[in-house]
């Protein structure tokens, strides 16, 4: 016995919103994650007492050290000198 039209369309929509819903909940469910991990983020940065400014010039500080110190030993072995 074949379905009814009627029938046979609402059974597809529903489908459709059955698929439609869980590609919703996965998508919140990585929000969720990713609103998590950033709250993280932030909750260390604030016991710890660093900014993100902070964060940031320390690493231009850390990566503009070992610049001048790899220039100097370049140097330094260039005359062999130590």
């Amino acid at each position: 016995m074949a379905m009814p039209d009627a029938t046979r369309d609402n059974t597809s929509d529903m489908i459709a919103n059955q698929q439609l819903l869980q590609e919703r909940q996965v998508k919140f469910s990585v929000a969720q994650m990713k609103w998590q991990h950033t709250q993280e983020i932030a909750r260390q940065a604030w016991q710890t007492g660093e900014t993100e400014k902070q964060r940031g010039f320390l690493r231009w500080e850390s990566a503009t050290q070992r610049h001048f110190q790899h220039e100097k030993n370049q140097i330094l072995q260039r005359f062999q000198v130590y």
